[in-house]
């Protein structure tokens, strides 16, 4: 018997420093192009034998219909069934297309927004309305503008600023790329929107398996590395400041 057990605790021990088998992992597309795939060669270094398929989309992610192990996520979390880590948090910016500001004019102060559209972000259904968020002496001020259409991808979000259709606030470095090559256009400078929080989260268990431990250490340290500003894609993650959430005692 205690043969047995000297095997068993060696060969979890051998689990956690070798992780193998398949691991899937859900991330929004600002995370995955800026601060995921450029480094993944890195991953697969460390950890050869985890066979890593990797979902993006900004939707919120069925972890349990879709096998999910773990999944990055954008914005506060309230699922109590969740354990989530928390990476840190992403700079926000205001803009939108040359061609609709060439239309619209470009607001200067936030009173102008009264004449302006945006792009919503609600999955409500007929909702005809979007707000955005500014932060004014620390406090944040929410403003409620005109829309034509709501959208749930992040990507379709991007598009939909580009092509026009109103103001947006994505993660800048989604939107940097974007701003940089002339497609967007930053406004209203002065007055920022509140940055948005990056968490890593998976469901919570009795034991984490050890593909899930080794991605969520790894994601940490990248954050980590960022967390001074380090250019990443072409823009900027700032404020990152690493933090262990666990949902129910929030």
């Amino acid at each position: 018997i205690t043969a047995d057990v000297d095997e068993l605790e060696a060969s979890i021990r051998g689990a956690a420093l070798h992780p193998s088998g398949p691991l899937r992992v859900e991330l929004p597309a600002a995370v995955a192009d800026a601060i995921v795939l450029p480094a993944l060669g890195e991953f697969h270094a460390r950890h050869p034998d985890l066979a890593l398929t990797l979902g993006v989309s900004g939707r919120p992610a069925d972890r349990i219909g879709d096998a999910i192990d773990c999944s990055v996520q954008l914005g506060e979390l309230p699922d109590s069934s969740l354990v989530a880590r928390r990476l840190g948090t992403l700079e926000r910016v205001t803009c939108a297309s040359p061609a609709y500001l060439d239309r619209h004019g470009a607001p200067r102060t936030l009173d102008d927004l009264a004449v302006h559209r945006a792009v919503g972000t609600s999955s409500v259904p007929g909702q005809r309305t979007a707000e955005l968020d500014f932060l004014v002496d620390g406090a944040v001020r929410k403003v409620r503008l005109d829309g034509t259409v709501s959208v749930e991808d992040e990507q379709a979000y991007l598009a939909c600023g580009v092509h026009g259709l109103g103001l947006i606030q994505p993660p800048r470095v989604a939107a940097q790329p974007l701003i940089d090559a002339g497609r967007l256009r930053e406004v209203l400078p002065r007055w920022r929107p509140g940055a948005i929080a990056v968490s890593a989260v998976y469901v919570k268990r009795p034991h984490v398996s050890p593909g899930v431990r080794a991605f969520v250490d790894w994601i940490v340290e990248r954050f980590e590395r960022d967390r001074e500003g380090v250019a990443v894609a072409g823009a900027m993650a700032r404020q990152l400041v690493p933090e262990v959430v666990e949902m129910n005692d929030r």
